[in-house]
């Protein structure tokens, strides 16, 4: 996951300080791989996975500490509690996995534009699930089958309503004043 994430972030500044003016064949997988990874994350965050019982007559081998538990868990490394439940958030991390491949495949058809704000700035949620929108700056974000355009206040006004309909739980701004809906 982190190698998504730094990916994005270098395409994210190239796009920002205009070294990349084109979201192409290279590119396109990098911005559907951190919207994925957005999304699934929300959801997750939303739904956590509950730790799991591990059903039997098992008994671990020796009992792990709670910094035990946490080197091992920092290093990607599952583990039975003492009380024999696996972690729910051990789970999530094949689970966020999972989703990656099947949400790399229903966006396939993804074909970014780079959209600027000729006026106005945009709102942020907490995640854009219901439209294919990437947030990179106040006044500029990535939207998918779209091409490369500059934004009128009514169309920044568009995105800032789907973002607040998008959201899970908050939105944020630079300047809520300058966010016209």
């Amino acid at each position: 996951m982190r190698e998504i994430e730094d990916a994005f972030q270098s395409l994210a500044e190239a796009i920002i300080d205009g070294r990349v003016k084109h979201v192409g064949f290279f590119e396109k997988p990098i911005v559907n791989d951190f919207f994925a990874l957005w999304n699934i994350r929300a959801h997750r965050k939303s739904q956590p996975i509950a730790d799991q019982p591990i059903k039997g007559n098992i008994t671990p081998e020796r009992n792990l500490t709670k910094d035990q538990q946490e080197l091992l868990e920092k290093h990607h490394i599952a583990f039975i509690r003492p009380d024999l439940t696996i972690p729910g958030r051990n789970l999530a991390g094949a689970n966020i996995q999972t989703n990656l491949a099947i949400v790399r495949d229903q966006l396939t058809d993804a074909r970014w534009g780079i959209l600027k704000a000729g006026e106005g700035e945009f709102i942020v949620p907490d995640n854009f699930s219901n439209v294919r929108i990437v947030p990179l700056t106040p006044t500029i974000c990535l939207v998918s089958q779209s091409d490369n355009d500059i934004l009128s206040l009514d169309e920044v006004a568009e995105i800032n309503r789907y973002a607040i309909a998008s959201r899970k739980k908050y939105v944020f701004a630079r300047d809520f004043s300058k966010c016209p809906l």
